[in-house]
């Protein structure tokens, strides 16, 4: 009798595609935008670029993320994202900053993190709906298992009996 092969989880292809994938889109267009969110310049920081970077870019890649990896794509939607600001903030912190700016205090740079991972999660919500939507996932139902249906059918008699 022949062996069964174990296939590969396809899934552990496309979370590192999708991480990649995120990864790169986010470190694009933070360039594109050339807002740096670890720096904070007075209130001439807050502008319609920063809020971008703030809010819609997370936002973008988390579901671009998730749509990529697909189930769990909502958990692992936030690291590409946390990853960016995090090399980010590293990079400034030692290569230095331009003049007339400072860096944000580990504190202020900490909501910063957690308001962009919180768009990146809402971004995978949207993201996994997405996928949902247009490659449905089929569910396991009892005709793929016989042997739960014979149980299942047993359970109902009884409840009937009584």
């Amino acid at each position: 009798m022949a062996q069964p092969t174990k296939r590969m989880n396809p899934n552990l292809i496309l979370i590192p595609a999708g991480l990649g994938i995120g990864f790169f889109l986010n470190r694009i267009l933070d360039r594109l935008l050339g807002v740096h969110l670890e720096l904070w310049q007075g209130l001439s920081t807050i502008s319609l670029a920063w809020l971008i970077d703030l809010v819609v870019i997370p936002l973008l890649v988390g579901a671009v993320t998730a749509y990529v990896i697909g189930r769990s794509g909502k958990w692992w939607c936030m690291l590409p994202v946390v990853w960016v600001r995090t090399l980010n903030y590293i990079g400034l912190s030692t290569t230095g900053w331009p003049e007339g700016s400072s860096l944000l205090p580990y504190g202020f740079w900490g909501f910063i993190l957690f308001t962009v991972a919180e768009c990146a999660m809402l971004g995978g919500y949207i993201g996994e709906y997405m996928r949902h939507r247009y490659n449905y996932y089929e569910p396991v139902t009892l005709m793929q298992n016989p042997g739960q249906k014979d149980l299942f059918d047993k359970q109902f008699e009884r409840e009937e009996q009584k």
